[in-house]
């Protein structure tokens, strides 16, 4: 079945010589506050440019947020927004032109004088599907560090495929400096007028906000970081399934294990992705639910299913190791590739 790219990475965490901080209880030494913008040229000599800065008190922009900081209207701060998109006729081909040109308008835009470039797939339509988020900016990221830019400008992410703590930390760890899930925001505004939830939007929105900030203090923690601005473009990933070829070209040459999907399988899935939201809007039905967090007849599988459970139950329930056997079989069967 088809993944968000997303999937492909693992955390990594200090293992005895770098113990990790305890989240909750010394969540005082934490911090999720930044200052994003262009540092300047050179950031050993004092110059008021170095000063041109927003102050963010997490990573986390709501929709209006993000809207003042496009329109900011101030001597040295200048804001563009570039579509995340590719061609979904042309396929790879589409999705392999739209990264470079989106890399060389980054550029273009740094030149300019802007320092802040929001990455968006907020504009899909038919014929325009969306590049992975995760692909983009850390595509755009190590490619203006390469042509020696990045510092002067910030990445700001605005992407209805974020919606998980893991995913707000690997936008993060490969370069983005703030994000804007609108879709999680669109959720939200759904259920609270469905009356699904008890709650007034701008306190659900809170609460989502604040557990995203709570999660990425956890796995900072996992490797003993007390802040954001040492998190952010640290790559402190293992990838699980990407070719060297992509991760060399992408993803800043990201250890993987095994080798693994290209960017012509990340098209596909992206393309899966689209076509059935466009299926779907013009039926008016809902998505099927793929059972990514629990079992489904039809969605991924797990180990853990009413097949598996059962004989485990009527193992333990009879003494039967025959049964235990029939369990054991089942679940290795099903951790095969």
């Amino acid at each position: 079945k088809p993944q968000l790219l997303y999937n492909y990475f693992r955390q990594q965490f200090a293992q005895v010589t770098n113990p990790p901080i305890d989240p909750i209880r010394e969540e005082l030494v934490m911090s999720l506050t930044e200052y994003i913008g262009a540092v300047g040229n050179s950031i050993l000599n004092p110059d008021e440019k170095h000063c041109k800065m927003v102050r963010l008190n997490h990573p986390i922009l709501n929709n209006e947020q993000l809207d003042i900081l496009c329109h900011i209207q101030y001597k040295g701060f200048k804001t563009v927004k570039l579509p995340i998109l590719f061609d979904a006729a042309k396929g790879k081909k589409g999705m392999q032109e739209a990264l470079t040109d989106l890399c060389k308008k980054a550029e273009e835009s740094v030149n300019e004088g802007v320092n802040y470039i929001v990455l968006s797939d907020r504009n899909i339509d038919a014929t325009h599907a969306a590049i992975p988020s995760l692909l983009a900016v850390s595509a755009v990221h190590h490619y203006l560090i390469t042509v020696g830019k990045r510092v002067q400008t910030a990445l700001v992410v605005e992407s209805g495929e974020i919606r998980e703590v893991m995913h707000a930390a690997l936008l993060l760890g490969f370069g983005a400096s703030a994000l804007n899930p609108y879709m999680a925001f669109a959720i939200l505004d759904e259920l609270v007028n469905k009356k699904e939830i008890q709650l007034d939007y701008i306190t659900a929105e809170k609460n989502y906000i604040k557990a995203i900030c709570k999660g990425l203090y956890k796995i900072m923690s996992k490797m003993g970081i007390s802040t954001i601005r040492s998190y952010r473009g640290a790559k402190i990933f293992e990838a699980v399934g990407l070719s060297e070829e992509l991760s060399n070209s992408y993803f800043g040459g990201t250890h993987s294990c095994v080798g693994g999907i290209r960017l012509e399988e990340i098209a596909k899935d992206a393309l899966v992705f689209h076509t059935r939201g466009f299926a779907a809007e013009e039926t008016e039905e809902q998505l099927k639910n793929e059972g990514r967090y629990s079992f489904r007849k039809e969605g991924e599988k797990h180990a853990w299913n009413p097949e598996t459970i059962s004989t485990l139950q009527l193992a333990t329930r009879l003494g039967s190791y025959k049964k235990f056997k029939e369990f054991t079989a089942a679940v290795d069967g099903k951790e095969s590739p």
